[in-house]
C-alpha cells in the first residue's frame, strides 16, 4: 500500500525540466521546484536512511564508497 502511495504521489512523478516560470520563481532551487536528473539508487537511499539514523554499519564499508566518500561524492553524518 505505501509503496503504491509513495510511486503514485505527485512529488514521485514531478517532472526535472525546468521551465522559465519556475527558473524566474525558484532560480536556485531552494524550494525543490525540480527534481533531481536522476534517480538514487535503491542501495544508496537504504545506506543513507541507515546512517541518518545511526545505523549504517562503517566497518562494512567497501572500497568503492569510501573512495567516494574521499571525493565527497558521497556525505555521511558525522559518529555520534
Amino acid at each position: 500500500h505505501m509503496l503504491r502511495l509513495i510511486a503514485t504521489s505527485a512529488t514521485y512523478r514531478q517532472s526535472s525540466k525546468l521551465s522559465p516560470g519556475l527558473l524566474e520563481l525558484d532560480p536556485e532551487n531552494r524550494l525543490l521546484a525540480r527534481g533531481a536528473r536522476f534517480r538514487l539508487p535503491a542501495e544508496t537511499v537504504r545506506d543513507n536512511a541507515l546512517a541518518i539514523a545511526g545505523l549504517l554499519d562503517r566497518a562494512r564499508l567497501t572500497a568503492r564508497v569510501m573512495a567516494k566518500l574521499a571525493t565527497g561524492e558521497v556525505v555521511l553524518p558525522p559518529l555520534p
